[in-house]
């Protein structure tokens, strides 16, 4: 199977699992997967058909009850192994290796990726700044809190191209 046709593959294998997971009828869902050498993370936001500008965050499954623990655990569990897979495609087809992904998926089928080659684990940002960074490039989240608009005009002002 060609690099492309692995890639194609598994995306879809991911977004089928990002759906099976989601509990309610959805419009939009983004998929952050990022692996490293020792780990990695995963999460996702959905809008409900109803409500297309609210967007929910994957860990409110859990705490809010919307699924069991179990359930979630296996699901989280089996998405950063898909991750994780996706990445080792890369290294098969000696392709440069990303940090990190994001796929959004639009209730019709389509959907875009954005890879992130940022190497972030080498820098000040840890992984609460990354994700209200993320959240702001692909949900247009602007923080409130005086440190965190802080820590977002200074990414801005290192990395205007806004790559994570």
């Amino acid at each position: 199977m060609s690099f492309e046709q692995e890639m194609n593959a598994m995306y879809q294998v991911i977004a089928e699992k990002v759906h099976e997971i989601i509990p309610v009828e959805w419009g939009r869902f983004y998929f952050y997967g990022n692996i490293t050498d020792d780990g990695g993370a995963n999460y996702f936001y959905f809008n409900r058909v109803e409500n297309p500008n609210t967007f929910i965050y994957s860990v409110d499954l859990r705490t809010k009850n919307l699924i069991p623990l179990k359930k979630y655990n296996d699901n989280y569990m089996e998405l950063y192994f898909l991750s994780k897979k996706l990445k080792d495609v890369f290294k098969k087809h000696k392709q440069e290796l990303w940090y990190s992904f994001t796929m959004s998926v639009e209730r019709s089928g389509t959907f875009k990726l954005h890879y992130d080659y940022t190497n972030w684990n080498a820098t000040d940002y840890g992984p609460s700044a990354r994700l209200m960074l993320w959240e702001y490039k692909y949900l247009e989240v602007v923080p409130t809190d005086e440190d965190d608009k802080e820590v977002l005009d200074q990414y801005l002002q290192e990395y205007p191209h806004n790559p994570i």
